[in-house]
Order: structure tokens, then sequence, then C-alpha cells
């Protein structure tokens, strides 16, 4: 019963004002019941009271309706035609992130894989793998469609988003990306920090030190990938902060389009041969 826009007038009955904001009064409070006076104008007349439980950061749930936000605003410039996920780091929440939008939409007829912001982990050739599988046969039964395996295949087109605040494994995706030729990378340069480490040391401020262990390097093309560099997009739109303080998102914008024009292709159908013409007496 409570809608975005109610004004908070009170917390655990003390009340709140510009001198005792929220904050004030939600220390120590995560994890407590804590009573909130709620009213959809500034005023105690009419107000109710619920019961919370106050959580000790919103981050995750900031970064999961930015999710939801650009997976709805996908959805509605392509008609449901477009799917998308977003690839935050390359360790294990990458890995679920992926995983739950590429299990989900592979009946899309193109997705869009978002990678800004990647914070990077571990080589990232579990995505890459999976990006390229391709259909090896089909099933067909007397009644119903085709089903072509393995099932989880995205042959539907796709495209790349990256910016300048991915890095690490968030510059090797997109590199591997490019390299396989799965699709175009759209957004503005990675930042470029692809030396690894392993392991690290604590400092008594609470922070740490790492050591560069190790580069990745092109055994084709004889260069170290990426380190200093960043991987170029195929296709460069910036982020203006004018238009993203309006709400749009040119880049996401931007790939939407892209794969609308790859959709009017078309792909070529499976081919289906003829069920097999038996003669009565059993002899074909």
């Amino acid at each position: 019963g409570v809608d975005q826009g109610n004004y908070i007038l009170a917390i655990d009955g003390k009340a709140v004002s510009a001198s005792n904001p929220p904050s004030t009064f939600l220390q120590n409070k995560v994890g407590k019941l804590v009573t909130l006076t709620i009213n959809d104008k500034p005023s105690l007349e009419g107000s109710k009271k619920v019961t919370v439980r106050p959580i000790a950061d919103e981050k995750d749930i900031r970064y999961q309706d930015w999710v939801e936000s650009n997976r709805q605003k996908v959805l509605k410039m392509s008609g449901g035609k477009i799917g998308y996920l977003h690839i935050p780091d390359t360790s294990q929440p990458g890995m679920i992130g992926f995983l739950k939008g590429y299990y989900s939409q592979n009946d899309k007829e193109a997705v869009i894989l978002d990678e800004r912001f990647n914070g990077g982990g571990f080589i990232p050739t579990f995505f890459q793998e999976r990006l390229m599988r391709k259909i090896e046969a089909g099933f067909k039964g007397r009644t119903g469609g085709v089903i072509g395996f393995p099932a989880q295949s995205m042959t539907s087109p796709t495209c790349m988003l990256v910016n300048e605040y991915a890095g690490s494994g968030g510059d090797m995706l997109p590199w591997l990306y490019k390299n396989n030729k799965i699709g175009k990378v759209i957004g503005k340069r990675t930042w470029g920090g692809l030396v690894g480490i392993q392991g690290s040391q604590p400092i008594v401020d609470g922070g740490f030190l790492s050591v560069p262990s190790f580069g990745i390097f092109d055994h084709v093309r004889g260069e170290w990938i990426a380190e200093s560099r960043g991987v170029d997009p195929d296709i460069e739109v910036d982020a203006r902060p004018d238009l993203v303080a309006k709400g749009q998102d040119p880049q996401l914008e931007k790939a939407v389009e892209l794969m609308l024009a790859e959709i009017k292709k078309g792909r070529p159908a499976m081919k289906v041969p003829p069920f097999p013409n038996v003669i009565k007496g059993g002899k074909g």
C-alpha cells in the first residue's frame, strides 16, 4: 500500500524534517523492524503506519531495476522481437546474469548482449563457447514443428554493448566476440587493463596490494591484447550526458536499430527432408 511519491513523515514515531532526514533515524537499523508513517501528502492527517526491515545497501536492487528497465525498453522498441541481457562481470555474477538471459531468450529474433560496466573476473571463454553454439541437427515428429539441437543455441543475430568502464575480463569478452566474428560491438572503447593478478596482500586501512602477474597475447597476430589500449567498438556511440539525463540510452537505441535491421534480412530455414514414402506390403 505504499506508492512511489509518498511522503515518509516519521520513522519509529520521530518526525522527519530537513534537519533530521531519514538517514538520521535509520542508523543501526539494518534488518530490524522499523515503523514508517506514510502519506500521499506532507501531512499527518490521513497517514498510515507500515513496518519494514531496512537493508544495508541498495546497490543490488538499483542494479536489478536498471537491467529490467533496459529489458523492457528493448521489448518496447522492438515490439517484443529482441531480447536483452546484462553481463556485470566475468565471474560468478556475470555467468548467472548471462545464463538467466541466454536460456530464457533463445526464442527471440535477436539478442543484445550488454557488457557495459563489466568489472572483469575470469577469462571469459565460458560466454564465448555458448555464443558460438550452432544447430547441429533437427527433430521432426509426426506432428508439431521442427526443433533444432542443441536446443539452447543462440542462433539469432546478436550485438554487444561496451563502454569505457568495462575492463579486464570486460576487455577480453568483446575481444573474443570480435575475434570470432560473432556480431557487431557498439559503444565506446573499453578501458584496457587486461594484465592479470595472482593473489593480493591486505593493508591496514582495509585495502589491498596486488601485483601484475601475467599478460594475454594474440598468438596469430603476435601482439598483446587490449592492455593500455582497450577494445574498439565496430560502431562508436557515446552515452551523451544530456541524453542520459533525459532518460535516453543512445547506445542501447543504436543496438536495437542494428538488430531490427538484421531481423529484416531473415535467416535461412532448416532444410527438412520429406517423410519416407512407405508402399503397401512393406516394400519401399
